[in-house]
């Protein structure tokens, strides 16, 4: 019975775990939010306002590549599924960097006529429990975007290390007959005593008659 109710409860467990997971959602982080350096003044905006970065690159007469870095802290360690919204007029680049390690040399993937068309990347990063930083970089030898936002949400969690205890066999040690066992032997020692005295008191009879 004890065995079934923990069964039932593990059980239990796993399915509001997964429920958990099933009801989250991407966590949003507009651009104009993060840490921004060396931007485009940027008339593009999102209808209804909202701001869109415009990060620059040498080839839009900057002397250094802009920048937008945004701090990410999870409870989680894992792999995150990472969207980018961005939209810029021709053939544009940016990378990605997570944790100062480039991820994405060029998360552009579509060249569009117009400031009005927004496109998203879409890629998976590994994130640690804790801290992060996501940095978003113009590249050298093409014009940079204009990134509206980034979204972030765990896909998979690492798996935690396990360690073994070694098992140690005990030491076998000769066995010792136990007082059972003495006491078992000890009537069966005494009818041979007993036998081997009549032996000797016939074998003394005989030779005196």
């Amino acid at each position: 019975m004890k065995k079934f109710k923990g069964f039932v409860a593990i059980t239990a467990a796993l399915v509001l775990a997964m429920s958990t997971f099933a009801m989250a959602e991407a966590t949003k982080i507009e651009a104009e939010n993060g840490t921004v350096n060396n931007l485009n003044d940027s008339n593009a905006q999102e209808k209804g306002g909202a701001s869109v970065i415009g990060l620059k690159s040498p080839d839009d007469q900057a002397t250094s590549l802009g920048t937008v870095t945004f701090g990410i802290t999870v409870e989680t360690a894992g792999t995150y599924e990472v969207k980018v919204r961005y939209n810029g007029k021709g053939d544009r680049a940016a990378s990605l960097a997570v944790n100062g390690t480039v991820v994405a040399e060029d998360i552009i993937t579509e060249e569009h006529a117009d400031y009005e068309t927004y496109a998203e990347y879409v890629g998976e990063v590994t994130l640690n429990a804790g801290t992060n930083s996501i940095v978003l970089s113009g590249v050298t030898g093409k014009k940079a975007p204009n990134i509206d936002w980034i979204s972030y949400e765990l896909k998979e969690a690492a798996q935690q290390p396990t360690t073994e205890t070694p098992t140690t066999e005990a030491p076998t040690t000769e066995e010792t007959p136990t007082t059972g066992d003495v006491a078992s032997v000890l009537p069966v020692a005494v009818i041979v005593v007993a036998a081997m005295a009549v032996v000797v008191v016939m074998r003394k009879k005989t030779v005196n008659e």
